[in-house]
């Protein structure tokens, strides 16, 4: 079982964190951060002086649009996915040849100006 946690402030789109996102889609959805399985999160924290000044469901949200944004672009591909993570604590590497290419092409910092079918060209084309 993979043990991984995530603060939104340490997100940085890498691939193992897009596919964390992923697994806890439905919990983002809702506007809950999943709990840290080590015991207290981030949300468990009183906070002194200022605080935040949005909700505590704004930052769960943000990332499930975000990820929702960088799956819709991938297609059947992105759903395949989705399938494939949800079904179970599936590593990397025994990911089918299509959903690989679907989370690479989501995983980064930004966006992709590209294509997601210029991307797969292009991976492709390098072989």
């Amino acid at each position: 079982m993979n043990d991984a946690w995530f603060s939104p402030k340490d997100i940085n789109f890498s691939r193992e964190q897009m596919m964390w996102l992923i697994r806890n889609l439905g919990e983002l959805l809702d506007g809950d951060w999943p709990a840290n399985p080590w015991g207290s999160s981030y949300t468990d924290i009183p906070s002194i002086g200022g605080g935040s000044k949005e909700a505590r469901f704004v930052k769960p949200c943000q990332f499930a649009a975000e990820v929702e944004v960088r799956l819709k672009r991938t297609g059947l591909e992105g759903k395949l996915l989705m399938a494939e993570l949800n079904g179970g604590d599936v590593p990397y590497e025994q990911l089918s040849k299509e959903s690989r290419n679907a989370l690479n092409y989501i995983s980064g910092w930004r966006r992709r100006r590209q294509s997601y079918r210029e991307f797969k060209m292009q991976r492709e084309y390098r072989k």
